[in-house]
């Protein structure tokens, strides 16, 4: 009797194991869902968790819509992509921003992907999309943070929308060429940093400023 009573204590002191949160895929996209097919490739379905894992609004709200499978399938679409970020440094970017290096090492070996690597594989290039997107549209900075008076409205863009679009047609590479400003501002900067990169290094040190710019400030 005591060594049953120790046996009960002790099951009931086990920490529970949390659940895994998921999420069932959204219910207005649900009734009107049509099993997708592709030319190349293979669709893979995935559970949700592993978004949510990621703590992304954008990201979890994006693979919803497609019942969390997997969409970047066509060769041809990552390789717009990828060409994209490999370019980005002329729209004054960072490519090590989007994860480049990682996405080669995925897309070099992509015939010998696991079902598990395909999904790390779709969920990064999907990150690195809303995440170059977005600064290509609406800047790494909030200009607000070094101007006081900036006033200027904030060019806002549905990136999943874009996205969605580009995968579903034959889109991708003209989207993202339309999504680049076309500020005539912009492009001047663009041709002076072309214009920057081919002047030789130099030991000048980086002036570091830890307060906003004001105008008719002075050393004072």
């Amino acid at each position: 009797m005591i060594i049953l009573t120790i046996i009960v204590l002790l099951v009931s002191c086990k920490k529970e194991i949390p659940a895994k949160k998921t999420i069932q895929p959204n219910q207005t996209t649900t009734n009107n869902y049509k099993p997708r097919t592709t030319t190349e490739g293979k669709i893979i379905k995935f559970d949700s968790a592993k978004v949510v894992s990621l703590n992304n609004k954008s990201l979890l709200a994006f693979y919803n819509s497609y019942h969390f499978e997997t969409v970047w399938q066509i060769a041809k679409k990552r390789n717009v992509f990828l060409n994209a970020i490999n370019n980005c440094s002329f729209e004054g970017l960072n490519p090590n921003d989007y994860s480049l290096n990682k996405l080669m090492k995925f897309e070099n070996s992509f015939a010998k992907l696991s079902d598990k690597e395909l999904v790390e594989y779709d969920l990064l290039l999907t990150k690195s999309f809303q995440k170059y997107i977005n600064h290509l549209t609406t800047g790494k900075l909030s200009p607000k943070s070094l101007y006081k008076d900036w006033a200027l409205t904030e060019n806002k863009i549905d990136v999943n929308t874009l996205l969605k679009n580009s995968l579903d047609t034959d889109s991708l590479a003209t989207n993202l060429e339309k999504a680049k400003p076309n500020h005539i501002v912009y492009k001047r900067l663009k041709m002076a940093l072309l214009l920057i990169e081919k002047f030789p290094n130099d030991t000048i040190k980086k002036i570091k400023f830890n307060q906003k710019i004001v105008l008719n400030d002075t050393n004072k």
